[in-house]
């Protein structure tokens, strides 16, 4: 390493302490005094943007130290939490939750939109069979029509005996047997 960065890990291993308290006194300012916040936004962003940029320069240093991943990862995880953008992981799953919301949405859409077709194919099929029934019941009436006189032939008959033969009656004129 150059001389150069040496008094750059030097002068972030000093500043590290002071960094942690003023990104302390950052979170406390943004929780309970959330309207100061709102009015020095620009000025927190961009504190908190340069004391992060020092968090990563001192992994870096660090991994130039360990050179072997998992035994960096597992000596420094908590730091490597301390500068990860949570905010990036945060907005994935809210996209992830949006996307997956609108897609349970359309498929709601499209099964509502399948119950109500099934139920005009249930009508179409009743409209059909009654259209069916009312064509052969109309076939039918005709017939009924021709045949309607034959229907009362059996009753004509009756009749005719009745005005032949009349011995039912027994009137006045009639001696009694």
């Amino acid at each position: 390493m150059g001389k150069f960065s040496e008094k750059l890990e030097r002068f972030v291993d000093k500043a590290i302490p002071y960094l942690i308290i003023i990104l302390f006194g950052i979170v406390i300012v943004d929780v309970f005094y959330h309207e100061v916040s709102l009015r020095y936004a620009k000025t927190i962003f961009i504190l908190d943007a340069i004391i992060i940029t020092i968090f990563v320069i001192d992994l870096i240093f660090k991994y130039q130290r360990v050179r072997n991943i998992p035994r960096f990862v597992r000596l420094y995880w908590i730091d490597i939490l301390a500068v990860f953008p949570f905010f990036l992981l945060l907005r994935l799953f809210e996209e992830i939750l949006l996307l997956s919301e609108s897609s349970i949405s359309a498929l709601r859409n499209l099964f509502h939109a399948g119950l109500i077709f099934e139920e005009q194919v249930i009508v179409g099929e009743e409209a059909a069979r009654t259209a069916e029934l009312l064509a052969k019941e109309g076939r039918v009436s005709l017939v009924v029509r021709w045949f309607r006189p034959l229907r009362r032939l059996p009753r004509l008959f009756k009749a005719f005996s009745f005005y032949e033969h009349p011995e039912h009656k027994k009137t006045l004129y009639h001696k009694k047997s």
